[in-house]
């Protein structure tokens, strides 16, 4: 397998790298540099691969999705089908900006907006500031 970070934000430039060298799109997985980068940076960076059509949408979606899932083991994640967790992403098709989020079943973000709050904290000593929130 191999994996692109996008902490440099030009991922469209290493896919296609990537595939003109007859890499298997099966075996490469997308991420970010937590620690550098949030996730919208990775958002914008499958964004922009898919609104410039090299890929069909489910490939570039399986970067991220199913071809991550397996590199991790994660039985239950990266695909729609019984038996699965069903976490779906929902985007507006002009737009290409996230309208819906359902994980494990719960509507985590809803027209827009997040509705769920972060959980990840609780018990927690660490301090977040969100920027953007509002």
């Amino acid at each position: 397998h191999v994996d692109i970070d996008v902490q440099e934000e030009d991922l469209a430039r290493w896919i296609t790298f990537y595939v003109d060298h007859g890499g298997d799109l099966s075996k490469l997985t997308v991420s970010s540099d937590a620690s550098k980068t949030g996730p919208q940076t990775l958002f914008e960076q499958i964004r922009n691969c898919a609104r410039g059509h090299r890929l069909p949408l489910s490939q570039v979606l399986a970067l991220v999705t199913r071809n991550t899932a397996e590199v991790l083991k994660l039985t239950k994640k990266g695909r729609l089908e019984p038996g699965a967790h069903g976490d779906i992403l929902m985007l507006d098709r002009g737009e290409f900006r996230i309208v819906h989020v359902l994980a494990q079943g719960k509507h985590i973000v809803d027209d827009g907006h997040l509705v769920a709050p972060e959980t990840f904290l609780e018990g927690s000593n660490r301090e977040i500031a969100l920027i953007g929130e509002g």
